[in-house]
């Protein structure tokens, strides 16, 4: 069995996995959904249905949203604020359900304080479901991460193996562009990144001008030097002389800007970890 097939494989008994631990965690916990959500001496018995649903819906939200893929000081500092901006307004509907469906004769501020004060509060309560969430999302997600960055060095190891012994194989240095002067010769290092346009291609070059390519993305790719262009998703192949710097962008995917380029290219999930070792080499 191959790498890249045990790769394959690890995907897909993710998938599983979560499928298995949210039918255990759903089945296990003592609640009952046909209750009261809000009526707080039921709580000795079972926990809060509200802080049942937070936990996976702030799990996965810290997980692959919210968690900054780099340590910039910047963007914890934006992580830290999102996240308590997103458990404080859980908390804050939490409060105001109750007081709609528990009304009590206390004044509004005193039954809300009182609420929040609660046993139920989401991250200072009994349970805490905050904290198990973050502490989760985090195990998680670094376990995740380290086992697609494992296998992935092993793929391209193997890959890497395979190829020792094998003739050195030239790659383009430029692309003949049919114009209406006639043949334009356009080097691949003024070539900011290729663009899949239907049954074309598009070179779109340092000067801003798109060039067409009667070719194929996969044909293009397979042609330049997998040193100095990458493709980053299923549409585009990046020169890597322009890239400026990239950063965390949603679902583990990167934003990338591009240097003297007003553009901003992505890449995909699956694209990312080659990504950013590719910028290594």
């Amino acid at each position: 069995m191959s790498f890249t097939t045990l790769k394959t494989v690890f995907k897909k008994r993710e998938t599983h996995f979560h499928i298995a631990f949210w039918l255990l965690y759903f089945s296990t916990i003592n609640a009952y959904w046909t209750d009261n959500w809000f009526d707080r001496e039921l709580r000795p018995n079972w926990v809060s249905q509200f802080a049942i649903i937070f936990f996976p819906i702030f799990l996965y939200l810290n997980a692959f949203w919210l968690i900054p893929a780099f340590l910039k000081v910047r963007k914890w500092f934006q992580y830290i604020f999102l996240t308590a901006l997103i458990i404080f307004a859980f908390e804050l509907l939490r409060c105001l359900l109750h007081l709609v469906w528990m009304p009590s004769e206390e004044p509004l501020i005193t039954s809300f304080v009182t609420e929040f004060n609660s046993f139920d509060n989401l991250i200072f309560g009994r349970l805490s479901p905050a904290i198990l969430a973050l502490q989760f999302s985090f195990a998680y997600r670094l376990s995740a991460d380290w086992f697609r960055h494992h296998w992935s060095q092993k793929t391209t190891s193997h890959e890497s193996h395979q190829d020792e012994g094998s003739p050195i194989k030239s790659f383009k240095a430029h692309y003949s562009i049919k114009k209406r002067g006639g043949i334009e010769l356009i080097k691949l290092t003024d070539i900011v990144y290729f663009k899949a346009q239907g049954d074309f291609v598009l070179a779109v070059g340092k000067d801003n001008r798109k060039h067409v390519i009667n070719s194929t993305l996969s044909k293009i790719e397979s042609e330049v030097d997998p040193l100095k262009f990458f493709k980053i998703n299923r549409g585009e192949i990046l020169n890597k002389s322009y890239v400026e710097n990239y950063e965390s962008y949603i679902k583990n995917r990167l934003k990338i800007v591009l240097r003297a380029y007003d553009v901003e290219l992505y890449t995909s999930n699956s694209r990312t970890p080659q990504f950013r070792k590719w910028l290594q080499q």
